[in-house]
């Protein structure tokens, strides 16, 4: 009987445990890395997330770095949480219309819950798209027209008419009297036109295609009618061409352009002091303990690389904390949670607040003696 009376207290005091442990919360508190404490593992969790990035062609320069910072997160989340992620990774090959094809295979065959991209072209495509299923959109542009498409939309990367805008400005306080933009074709030209024209209303601009390597006739024509300084916006490949293009034809307005991963990749620095002093870049800063992560975890990686790596860590951490918030995982819901996401950013920024835009803490630097020096904006 005694032994009985035992075996019974022994099962209910085992029972009320295995009640205990199924309720205990999840508390969630950041840690120095952006990664994430956790008291007790998560379960019955479930989140896809459909990144739509260029991993070959002529934007993986950002692309690859990018998603290397988004597998970081990943193993985080892992780590952590105790939650498996499924980031199911789709090339654009650097083309618009792949963008299209990727998401809507994201959307309609793998059922993603989210859609993350990058560059002015996929993130204008697909953000109504993504709206079409009431799904959080995550993109990193200068263009804020996205946005303007969806309601539902979050906004990881500077805008076009406020970077130009510094640029015209510091160029102003070095007593620079002319301007020329050489800006590419897509939804950030008007605003970056716009920018500089409320500095310099006699601004002169000349348009490219952004898949234009040949800068020649618009040199040409700055070198025939010359300005000051140059203010443009484009892609790695485009910049290439301009520093070596402004070499070969004698050239001499400085180079003020963004953001610094397009205009002063590993590719461009190689040029030499000579063709690249003088020249004004933004960007935004990186908290230094991820940069030394980064770094460590990926030997011989480029220090261009830590912006869009530190951007993607974030655009997965801020998607995965909302959804944690979100269990219909619905556009809504998530950017409401994103706003409210108690997290430290790996891009210094002060969250998202009441916007969708990320408050990110931007800079600008001069290339001056073989160096680059910060820069104040008058």
């Amino acid at each position: 009987m005694k032994d009985a009376k035992e075996l019974i207290i022994t099962g209910v005091i085992l029972a009320l445990i295995v009640i205990s442990g199924c309720a205990t919360k999840t508390t969630v508190a950041p840690v120095s890395n952006g990664a994430v404490n956790t008291t007790a593992a998560a379960s019955n969790f479930n989140l896809k997330v459909g990144v739509v990035y260029p991993s070959t062609g002529s934007l993986a320069f950002y692309g690859v770095p990018s998603m290397k910072g988004m597998e970081m997160a990943l193993k985080d989340i892992k780590t952590k949480y105790g939650d498996e992620v499924a980031a199911l990774f789709e090339d654009t090959k650097s083309d618009n219309k792949e963008a299209v094809t990727a998401a809507r295979k994201l959307l309609d065959v793998d059922e993603a819950d989210v859609i993350i991209t990058a560059f002015t072209g996929p993130s204008v495509a697909l953000a109504p798209i993504v709206l079409e299923k009431n799904k959080l959109f995550v993109y990193a542009a200068l263009t804020p027209k996205p946005m303007e498409a969806n309601q539902y939309s979050l906004k990881f990367f500077p805008n076009a008419y406020d970077e130009c805008k510094k640029l015209a400005a510091i160029g102003k306080s070095k007593g620079y009297k002319t301007v020329a933009g050489i800006i590419a074709q897509g939804d950030f030209n008007q605003p970056c036109k716009d920018a500089v024209s409320s500095e310099f209303p006699s601004a002169k601009f000349y348009d490219f295609p952004p898949g234009s390597n040949d800068m020649r006739d618009i040199l040409t024509k700055i070198k025939n009618d010359p300005v000051d300084f140059i203010v443009s916006l484009g892609y790695e490949q485009n910049f290439i061409a301009i520093f070596t293009q402004k070499k070969e034809l004698g050239v001499t307005a400085a180079e003020y352009c963004g953001n610094k991963n397009d205009c002063f990749g590993d590719k461009i620095q190689s040029f030499g002091e000579d063709a690249l002093e003088g020249t004004v870049t933004f960007d935004y800063s990186v908290r230094p303990s991820f940069a030394d992560r980064y770094m460590s975890e990926n030997p011989g990686a480029s220090k261009t690389e830590l912006n869009p790596a530190a951007e993607g860590y974030d655009m997965i951490m801020y998607t995965y904390l909302s959804a944690k918030q979100c269990p219909k995982k619905d556009g809504p819901c998530m950017v409401a949670a994103a706003q409210k996401a108690d997290y430290e950013s790996q891009v210094v920024s002060n969250g998202f607040g009441d916007g969708r835009v990320l408050k990110l803490e931007t800079l600008n630097e001069e290339y001056i003696g073989g160096k680059m020096i910060e820069v104040k904006v008058p």
